[in-house]
């Protein structure tokens, strides 16, 4: 931390600081350095997880109806319709399917619909996959704030999506 008595001191500090290590690397030719002779920062942890192959992962649906029950005041409530997608692929409870996931990036959509359509909702949760996971498990639960919970990724981002209009 600096120590700064007055404005003049720290303007003459921040010259110094700034000015002075310009100077000498100019002074020993280093101003003029090609592309290939810079050396390579290394990756971060968050740039080496993204890669832009597209993998294979097998993903198994363990939502339970106990997970699924919705209890409010003094009342429990059962969905009449449930879904989930994955990647625009519909995975049935107690399945398993192989999905294709590019950038290490899954997107899983769920619909919901409580008392025979008075109650109706769809969500979209992104998530960022482990790059050396190979089988997800995937849950449910009304409790969580992504509510969809898979093991082996990280939820990143949700969107709702807006009623659609029946004809």
């Amino acid at each position: 931390m600096l120590c700064c008595r007055n404005r003049r001191h720290f303007t003459v500090s921040l010259i110094v600081m700034v000015c002075v290590p310009i100077i000498i690397l100019t002074k020993m030719g280093l101003d003029s350095l090609t592309e290939a002779e810079i050396p390579a920062v290394p990756q971060t942890k968050e740039q080496a997880k993204v890669s832009t192959e597209s993998r294979t992962v097998k993903i198994k649906n363990n939502v339970v109806e106990k997970k699924l029950k919705y209890k409010y005041l003094f009342l429990t409530y059962i969905p009449t319709k449930f879904s989930i997608t994955i990647n625009d692929q519909e995975l049935k409870q107690d399945e398993e399917m192989d999905v294709t996931i590019k950038d290490n990036k899954l997107s899983v959509r769920y619909d919901y619909e409580f008392m025979d359509g008075k109650r109706t909702g769809a969500k979209v949760v992104h998530f960022e996959v482990d790059p050396e996971a190979q089988e997800l498990d995937l849950s449910f639960s009304w409790k969580d704030k992504w509510r969809v919970i898979i093991d082996g990724a990280e939820a990143t981002s949700f969107e709702r999506i807006e009623k659609e209009e029946k004809e």
